[in-house]
């Protein structure tokens, strides 16, 4: 079948700098983002795995450390992601860092346990009130079972932190780095570091680097952790955000970092908008931009290009009511879909230009409605499809990927893509082969978009 890509050509920009240089995918979805136990597949792997072998990985996405299921990505997860003795909001003295930096997850200042990166209760930093300690081994893992860490461990690393402090005393931490598994073999244990004060409702880039070293290939899983030597623990005050690790080689020169902002299962594009335009002045995705456009103490400067992608669609048809837009159309049609997708955009790119001051043409929007169902669920679908692609005709630094005009539904059968367990559609996917192998398909379509002026003339709509 033809390529089904309109737009492709603006957002090619982003693609030719991750060949030269660095860029980023952010992306939002609903129950296809993350899946599985633990979750090592859905779209997160798909498109982790699929830009990996295109363009290599220079880093992981950033995670945040409280709540369940909240750190994970292909090939690595957080280490203890629901700590004991840490508490993620109402402490006193830190009441600012909480609205800056934590998300209710569906704009209703009540946590939805599904939001922002499948979080149980959003996404939250750790923080220790002055007089508690948590002995915790808590970090990142990279390598996971039959999952490689997403770049060659043994050519060097920083692992970035975001720390603050917001009461008297001082609290401190030491890092240790170990084989994750078996006898837990020791690495290398740093020094204990003791965090000042006077840093009041603030965040600070810290990091710490991994000289390269082919024997930690012996190492894997390896494990980037604090509070793990058995003298010493986490003491308060001790306050962590983001953290990531990032690629200190050559092959890190260049490349993608791929994330999940948005896991939201039975969620429609109208549930996802909500959960993002209520946030007050963006700062709650500030720091989250920041580590995709402009990471700080990285190895190359900022200003990547950074794409977002957006998928939906599965939960448009039943959803009720009228957009988010107020434009008076309903959700479950595609005249809804596409009030929802501009509210989404507007929101996003004003945070991304107003908030952080970034340039807009280094932002970029990828509307890929799911995959492609079976035919009766695609009769309905087709409003929402046509919508996405008359949306990326209409804007600048959007584009589209048709899906169904690249694999049917009998061909997606006869490859044993569909997860037969999870009812109609089908609605999800069986493995992380199928999203990696979809998530090809997309890409290639980006970078071809042959087919797109036939794909328009097909549909009777604009070019």
């Amino acid at each position: 079948m033809g390529f089904a890509a309109v737009g492709a050509d603006k957002i090619r920009h982003a693609f030719k700098a991750m060949m030269a240089g660095r860029g980023g995918v952010i992306m939002i979805g609903d129950s296809n983002q993350l899946r599985g136990t633990p979750t090592q597949h859905g779209w997160d792997a798909g498109w982790s795995e699929a830009m990996r072998r295109r363009f290599g990985i220079y880093g992981t996405q950033p995670l945040v450390p409280y709540s369940l299921g909240v750190g994970i990505g292909y090939g690595y997860a957080m280490v203890s992601a629901s700590p004991g003795g840490g508490t993620q909001a109402g402490n006193t003295g830190e009441v600012a860092i909480d609205n800056r930096f934590d998300w209710s997850g569906d704009g209703s200042g009540t946590p939805n346990p599904d939001a922002f990166g499948n979080a149980s209760g959003g996404r939250k930093h750790l923080h220790l009130p002055n007089g508690t300690s948590a002995s915790n081994n808590y970090g990142i893992r990279l390598g996971e079972t039959g999952i490689a860490p997403p770049f060659d461990i043994t050519q060097g690393m920083r692992w970035h932190f975001e720390l603050a402090s917001f009461e008297a005393n001082s609290g401190g931490y030491q890092i240790q780095y170990r084989l994750e598994g078996g006898d837990n073999t020791q690495y290398a244990l740093r020094s204990a570091v003791t965090i000042l004060d006077g840093i009041a409702a603030e965040w600070f880039d810290s990091y710490d680097d991994i000289a390269a070293d082919a024997n930690l290939a012996n190492f894997i899983p390896f494990a980037l952790r604090f509070s793990t030597s058995n003298s010493f623990v986490i003491t308060a005050k001790f306050t962590v955000g983001h953290m990531w690790v990032e690629d200190r080689s050559a092959d890190g020169l260049k490349g993608a970092k791929v994330g999940t902002l948005i896991a939201q299962g039975a969620a429609s594009l109208y549930d996802m908008s909500r959960a993002i335009i209520p946030l007050p002045g963006g700062d709650q995705l500030k720091a989250y931009f920041r580590h995709y456009h402009q990471p700080s103490n990285a190895l190359v400067s900022g200003g990547y290009p950074v794409i977002v992608r957006i998928c939906s669609a599965t939960n448009d048809r039943t959803e009720t009511g009228t957009d988010i837009n107020g434009d008076g159309n309903n959700n479950n049609t595609g005249a809804g879909y596409y009030s929802n997708l501009m509210a989404m955009r507007d929101a996003l790119l004003h945070i991304w230009v107003n908030d952080c001051g970034y340039d807009p043409n280094k932002l970029y929007f990828l509307i890929t409605p799911t995959h492609t169902m079976h035919a009766a669920a695609e009769t309905t679908m087709r409003q929402f499809r046509d919508a996405a692609l008359q949306f990326a005709a209409d804007w600048p630094n959007c584009c589209s990927v048709d899906f169904s005009a690249i694999l049917t539904y009998d061909e997606m059968n006869a490859l044993g893509y569909y997860d037969s367990t999870v009812g109609e559609g089908p609605s999800h996917l069986a493995s992380a082969a199928a999203y990696i192998d979809l998530a090809e398909r997309e890409i290639a379509a980006l970078l071809d978009g042959r087919n797109r002026r036939r794909l328009f003339q097909r549909r009777g709509m604009p070019f």
